[in-house]
């Protein structure tokens, strides 16, 4: 059995495009007595006045005529829109947890980076440490070149250490009509070890609006005493 569609109708008044016909021609008569009057004396200045008056009540009579129009008009769209925004909820609902799902997954594998990149950073710093215990020992045994190589080894493992980003951030998987935006969260505030001015640029009493622009700016590299924050992946969709 085919499934009964809902339609929603507005209900209009049925003017046919004629609403206030009556209206035109008594205006069009009075642009023919009034567009070639001419005022040469004190009475035809009064008489001006009174067209002019007796205008401005037609005009009136032609707000007032069309107010109930408008009225109905607007309460219809009205209806229509709520209508549409009732019908409208779900699918944005549905959008609304898809996106959550597809950035949630996106900050999970960051998760997993910044672990395995601290993983490897501690494997750096251990090696570090391993080098110059080494180094020591050889240095004591009065073997100066193979010391000399355990000293170079630490300094590329802490270079390694310091280089940032150890593991590099993964792209966003490419799918059709799907977009992705990094913006940042602030996850904790602690007003007394914020700085005055960070960058040239003065944030205290603390101006969220400003640290999330210089966190914007920095893309999020910069370090703020007292800020923390995180980056967080906006999804978009297209059709």
């Amino acid at each position: 059995m085919e499934e009964a569609k809902e339609t929603v109708v507005a209900v209009l008044p049925d003017t046919k495009g004629k609403e206030g016909e009556e209206f035109v021609s008594d205006g069009n008569g009075w642009i023919d007595k009034v567009q070639n009057f001419e005022i040469t004396c004190d009475e035809d200045y009064e008489a001006a006045g009174n067209f002019g008056r007796e205008i401005k009540r037609r005009t009136s009579d032609v707000v007032e005529f069309f107010k109930p129009l408008k009225t109905a008009a607007h309460q219809a769209h009205k209806q229509i829109c709520d209508r549409e925004k009732e019908v409208l909820k779900p699918f944005s609902d549905a959008e609304k947890i898809i996106k959550k799902s597809m950035s949630d997954y996106l900050a999970e594998q960051e998760r997993k980076r910044k672990e395995q990149e601290e993983q490897m950073k501690q494997l750096a710093q251990k090696q570090i440490d391993e080098s110059l215990e080494k180094a020591a020992e050889l240095e004591a045994e009065g073997k100066g070149d193979e010391a000399e190589r355990m000293i170079e080894n630490a300094i590329t493992a802490e270079n390694f250490q310091n280089s940032g980003m150890a593991v590099p951030p993964q792209s966003a998987p490419s799918v059709k009509g799907v977009s992705t935006t990094t913006t940042y969260e602030i996850v904790s505030v602690d007003s007394e070890l914020v700085p005055v001015n960070v960058a040239g640029v003065e944030i205290r009493p603390v101006d969220l609006a400003a640290v999330k622009r210089l966190i914007k700016a920095s893309k999020g590299t910069i370090k703020i005493d007292g800020i923390e924050y995180k980056a967080v992946q906006s999804v978009s969709l297209r059709k």
